[in-house]
């Protein structure tokens, strides 16, 4: 810092030379006075306008307990930041030497300038290289790390649709008054918005229709909406939420999507004990025929008094995902297959608690997680 700004910090006066006459401002120190007569304390800058002169400075009294000077803070910030001024346009353009970022000499500052752009130009160079090597490893089309080197694993949830509003985004609770059509219209443009893709004409170029056949390499077995097969759970019949008569709502299942999963299917010899009664005789029925080959769904009520109250259910278009839509390998246009869980008539008034799981040998169920299952609750008005 320059002998001339520690002055001013200071508050010590220089003394008056050839260089500094008529370009500075006077500085003085005025002693701290207190009632007792004793002079004790420091010095700090105050801007004291005079006629003629304006930004002359001189010292003012601050101890504890000292009552502030109207303005002395914005005084001194304002001393402070001249000061720092001074130093900064001197650090960069010396006036008085016609010097430049401390040369004087053009060809100096040009090489000055000409360093820097290289090393900023190289810097970004290498930035740019190794983001090139790192996009190298990179596939746009599946993921680096899969099945359980990945995050997600290899055992895959279910979802359900349509979900709570997004005020409410930690709520699994599904509620309507049937008495009031604003009210079902929530539900019921939810589920227009998930299931446009199913009902979307035309179809994904990259769509198949297939029956039991697998689908040809870069194309996928195509999943469509319809009437005869999702009723009542379609547009046209308010997906079950405009029913006064009793009926209950649909509620639409899909396995997350899981990068190369295949499922391992349930025999009759391998069906768990703990698989409900009535699974066991479908897969036992549908074993001979080829066609138990499917990701079995089933839901239920998670309490005593909820099995009750939650009525009969049906599924639309199968209990399940049949084994034609696996594995998911992100052909572009993907949908994925919908199970329809259509709830009849389950008990108004009551809150009922509805668990529905997903039963393959390489779907595990554990309910504090969440896998392989979800868990959500119903009431209607």
């Amino acid at each position: 810092m320059a002998k001339e700004e520690l002055d001013l910090v200071t508050g010590e006066e220089e003394k008056p030379t050839s260089k500094n006459m008529g370009r500075r401002d006077s500085i003085e120190r005025v002693p701290s006075e207190f009632p007792d007569g004793g002079q004790k304390g420091r010095s700090v800058l105050h801007q004291a306008p005079k006629a003629g002169k304006m930004g002359r400075f001189q010292a003012i009294p601050v101890e504890p307990g000292d009552q502030p000077v109207p303005g002395q803070d914005r005084i001194q910030l304002g001393a402070i930041n001249q000061i720092r001024g001074k130093i900064l346009r001197r650090a960069v353009i010396d006036s008085p030497r016609y010097e430049y970022l401390g040369s004087d000499d053009s060809s100096e500052l040009g090489k000055i300038l000409l360093f820097y752009l290289i090393f900023y130009a190289a810097l970004v160079g290498f930035f740019a290289a190794m983001l090139a090597v790192f996009y190298q490893t990179l596939d746009d089309t599946k993921p680096k790390w899969q099945m359980d080197n990945s995050l997600i694993g290899s055992n895959p949830g279910l979802g359900f649709r349509p979900m709570p509003p997004d005020s409410n985004v930690e709520s699994t609770l599904i509620w309507y008054d049937t008495r009031e059509p604003k009210n079902r219209m929530t539900w019921t443009e939810n589920l227009d918005e998930f299931l446009e893709p199913y009902t979307r004409e035309p179809r994904p170029e990259n769509a198949q229709n297939c029956d039991k056949t697998k689908p040809e390499e870069n194309k996928f077995c195509d999943f469509k909406l319809t009437e005869e097969q999702f009723a009542p759970c379609t547009k046209q019949f308010g997906y079950g939420f405009g029913s006064t008569e009793g009926g209950g709502p649909c509620i639409f299942l899909k396995l997350n999507k899981i990068f190369g999963w295949v499922p391992d299917y349930y025999t009759n010899a391998t069906i768990p004990e703990d698989m409900p009664k009535y699974l066991k005789k479908i897969i036992a029925e549908e074993e001979p025929k080829g066609t138990h080959r499917i990701v079995w769904v089933d839901c239920a009520g998670e309490n005593p008094a909820d099995v009750e109250n939650i009525g009969p259910v049906n599924y639309h278009p199968y209990r399940g995902f049949k084994e034609k839509y696996f594995p998911f390998t992100n052909v572009k246009g993907y949908v994925s297959p919908l199970v329809a869980v259509h709830f009849e008539k389950p008990t108004r008034g009551v809150l009922i608690n509805i668990e529905c799981k997903a039963w393959a040998r390489n779907i595990h169920h554990d309910r504090v997680d969440r896998r392989g299952s979800v868990h959500f609750e119903l009431m209607i008005d």
